[in-house]
């Protein structure tokens, strides 16, 4: 009987350790599912990081705590500067090198060991030419090794198709964010910033959206387009992104942008839109615009008519929305990396830029602005001849002024008669 009731005992012992590591097995999907599903309450974005330059500022992204971190383009500058202004492309041995500096880097390596996700697409340095479009030689090796540099998965969807564009969703319904990586870059022509595929590829991703948020993340600035001299999207891919747009019935639609070497916000509330289109660009992170003479000058006094507000210095930004609020509030910041330290930021309710069938606008303001003119009033002058202008002009007081140091006669002095 003692040696029965010991056996009946080590059964139900064995039988309830079982159910206890089968409830605790639950517990822990369960807890994995629920971490899955908490809202991204901090977004850290940047773009234009050179990685041959002190990257120090990771620490202060870090110690902001972002739930994820988005690369806006030119993550490295994987093409070479000869001249000022003039560029090689890059060889597939200067990318291997230039993202394994960073990659390597021990500030860098900071972000990572967060275990946060990081994701992003690519502008022209990283894409391995500046201002680089379908013709660059090197793009599926570019491909390749950006990819490679993100840690993406072979089963994922950039995989399957040319270029770089891919979506990301986070958080649970009613507060999800759904991010967008365009590339501007792979297909790129005079005429079209994107190409068929992507193009039919984002109207879908727009119009089957059911987050609060979409971040449409491009490497150069949409907005923008009657800026002076920036290269930015060109007319006809903006009216068609613009109807996209309008035709999707997608909330909470904000385009995340780089390229140009300081940071700005641009809004743009026309009358075909539900709500008004926000752009943040975040560009500069280990260099900028703001102690280049006459760049700098030139940058300021020609920011697009859309613009709300930008700075010059170096930055990288950050996104905050207050989910636990009443009225959830987003908040667009720019930091500078010195310290962390809001440069600048807007707010707006997230409740203002949700699609609502019923809302009532009034705003009867053009998308376009007098058929976005440039700042003289002409057309936007297209980059090459404006480069080939900054270009002629440098060299033009270069001459000038060895001419006048090295070559120039001094002037006798005229002697007068009595």
């Amino acid at each position: 009987e003692i040696s029965s009731c010991k056996a009946q005992c080590r059964k139900k012992v064995v039988t309830m350790s079982i159910h206890i590591v089968g409830y605790l097995f639950l517990v822990g999907i369960m807890l994995s599912a629920a971490s899955e599903e908490t809202p991204l309450s901090r977004i850290g974005f940047g773009s234009c990081n050179r990685q041959n330059k002190p990257q120090e500022y990771w620490k202060q992204i870090v110690a902001l705590k972002p739930d994820i971190w988005v690369w806006g383009g030119d993550i490295i500058y994987g093409d070479r500067m000869v001249l000022p202004l003039l560029f090689l492309e890059a060889t597939e041995q200067d990318l291997i090198e230039k993202y394994a500096v960073l990659k390597e880097n021990k500030y860098y390596k900071e972000l990572l060991e967060t275990g946060i996700p990081v994701i992003g697409t690519w502008d022209d340095h990283d894409f391995g030419m500046n201002d680089g479009g379908e013709d660059v030689s090197i793009k599926e090796k570019s491909k390749e090794h950006i990819l490679k540099f993100l840690d993406v998965p072979k089963d994922a969807e950039q995989f399957q198709h040319d270029g770089i564009y891919a979506s990301y969703e986070y958080g649970p319904p009613g507060q999800k964010i759904k991010f967008i990586l365009l590339d501007v870059r792979y297909f790129r022509k005079s005429d079209d910033v994107l190409g068929p595929a992507q193009w039919a590829w984002l109207e879908n991703q727009l119009n089957n959206s059911d987050a609060q948020l979409n971040f449409i993340v491009s490497g150069s600035q949409v907005i923008g387009v009657d800026a002076f001299y920036r290269e930015t999207w060109d007319v006809q891919s903006l009216e068609k992104l613009y109807s996209l747009i309008a035709q999707s019935k997608a909330s909470g639609i904000m385009l995340l942008t780089g390229d140009v070497h300081y940071s700005e916000i641009l809004k743009n509330d026309c009358r075909k839109f539900n709500y008004p289109i926000y752009e943040f660009t975040s560009s500069g992170m280990t260099h900028s615009v703001e102690n280049i003479p006459f760049v700098s000058t030139l940058a300021t006094n020609t920011y697009s008519r859309w613009s709300l507000i930008g700075q010059t210095g170096k930055n990288f930004g950050t996104i905050e929305v207050s989910w636990d609020s009443e009225e959830p509030l987003v908040s667009i910041q720019s930091r500078t990396p010195e310290t962390g330290a809001i440069l600048f930021q807007r707010q707006f309710l997230l409740r203002d830029v949700q699609y609502n069938a019923t809302r009532e606008r009034h705003n009867e303001a053009a998308c376009f602005r007098d058929e976005d003119l440039g700042i003289f009033g002409w057309k936007k002058i297209p980059k090459p001849i404006t480069t080939s202008f900054f270009l002629s002009s440098f060299a033009a007081i270069f001459v000038l002024v060895i001419y006048r140091l090295f070559f120039k006669k001094p002037n006798k002095p005229v002697q007068k008669d009595d």
